[in-house]
């Protein structure tokens, strides 16, 4: 089971993602010379017709932001994913005494061992900016389930590949949980790259 520690938050509004829509629509026309056939409201079956035919690169027209709060652990996970762009709370700028927390309760990742760790390391942490450590000497003493903000932008055809692969239970649990969390949120939005049938073109 997840803690409510670790959540998804979309940044990029929902005006401008149906905008970008409309671009990757244009885009597609382009190709097949069919811009005359555009409507405000065609995009979604337009854009569901490529993916089914295979098309999927005109997704990368559309570029969509989460902030993600989580573990150091997750997010080193997550950060491997290399057609992504990444901007991570620094632990070098910032005072982490709050933040050093478990993102999880699962009985088998032994959470009542973390919590101790945790208490201690955080002890010694906050004894380090006591004696005026600077933050460059006392982060190296943070351990991987520190909690920390990033946020992610990737195109919609990225997007659904992220997913593909984090939402698996070959994942880690947490970045398993933070996949599921942004994939609801684009159902939501783009709910047409998500039907069953159309879903396996675009992973």
């Amino acid at each position: 089971m997840i803690k409510g520690n670790n959540s998804v938050t979309l940044m990029t509004s929902y005006p401008d993602i149906i905008a970008q829509c409309q671009i990757a629509e244009h885009a597609g026309r382009l190709s097949h010379d069919s811009v005359s056939k555009m409507t405000p409201e065609s995009y979604g079956d337009f854009l569901n017709h490529l993916i089914k035919l295979g098309h999927t690169s005109v997704l990368e027209h559309i570029t969509i932001s989460f902030l993600i709060e989580t573990s150091i652990s997750a997010s080193r996970e997550i950060i491997r994913h290399r057609h992504c762009s990444f901007t991570e709370k620094s632990t070098r700028y910032c005072d982490f005494s709050e933040e050093i927390k478990v993102v999880y309760d699962a009985e088998e990742f032994g959470v009542e061992i973390l919590e101790n760790v945790k208490d201690f390391i955080a002890l010694q942490y906050k004894a380090g900016k006591s004696f005026g450590l600077p933050n460059d000497t006392i982060r190296e003493m943070l351990p991987l389930m520190t909690g920390t903000k990033l946020e992610m932008t990737t195109n919609l055809r990225e997007w659904a590949y992220f997913i593909k692969l984090r939402e698996t239970k070959a994942a880690h649990p947490v970045v398993r949980d933070i996949a599921r969390q942004i994939k609801s949120s684009l159902q939501e939005i783009v709910p047409w790259v998500f039907e069953k049938e159309t879903k396996n073109e675009v992973y």
